[in-house]
């Protein structure tokens, strides 16, 4: 079997001996916030790092299927990369946004999440004034969908609290 591209190219940053700190701090017990959700022990600079080597190498096919990959690290990986198209293809910005929308199934945890809301979602929102993904799946009982929801909102206190900034 053929590893996925992101997931190979993690291999080497993975420590086996986090994995159980990984577990236990995401909760992937029955009945927990990460239910099922697996790792390989990657820490976040490493993913991080691995997105910006890799930025140029993987389309928006690898992407897609990152994003909703069964390994954590995986998808938070794909999310880390999707956010250098966004953020450096500023005429793509809807598609990555869209692309973003329609894998978000995969981005089940509260760090990605956090990771991606306000930077996608909530900048989309207060740019283009379009809020119909903002409001979508609230009240769920997924928490991080009610987190999306709330996006918007902080992008727009940061963009707020940087303009009084420059104000004063």
């Amino acid at each position: 079997m053929q590893l996925h591209p992101i997931h190979e190219a993690l291999i080497p940053y993975a420590q086996p001996d986090r994995i159980n700190d990984f577990m236990r701090y995401f909760q992937t017990f029955e009945g927990g916030y990460a239910e099922g959700d697996t790792f390989m022990g990657v820490m976040v600079p490493d993913r991080q790092k691995v997105a910006k080597a890799y930025f140029d190498q993987w389309d928006e096919r690898v992407l897609r299927s990152g994003l909703v990959h069964p390994i954590h690290e995986v998808r938070h990986t794909a999310l880390f990369t999707l956010m250098r198209y966004y953020g450096k293809e500023r005429k793509r910005r809807q598609h990555w946004h869209d692309v973003l929308y329609s894998c978000f199934e995969g981005i089940n945890n509260w760090d990605l999440v956090d990771t991606c809301a306000h930077k996608i979602f909530g900048q989309h929102a207060f740019n283009t004034g379009d809020f119909s993904t903002e409001g979508k799946n609230t009240g769920s009982d997924n928490q991080p969908y009610d987190n999306r929801s709330s996006a918007r909102g902080i992008f727009i206190k940061k963009r707020k609290e940087k303009h009084d900034f420059v104000r004063r």
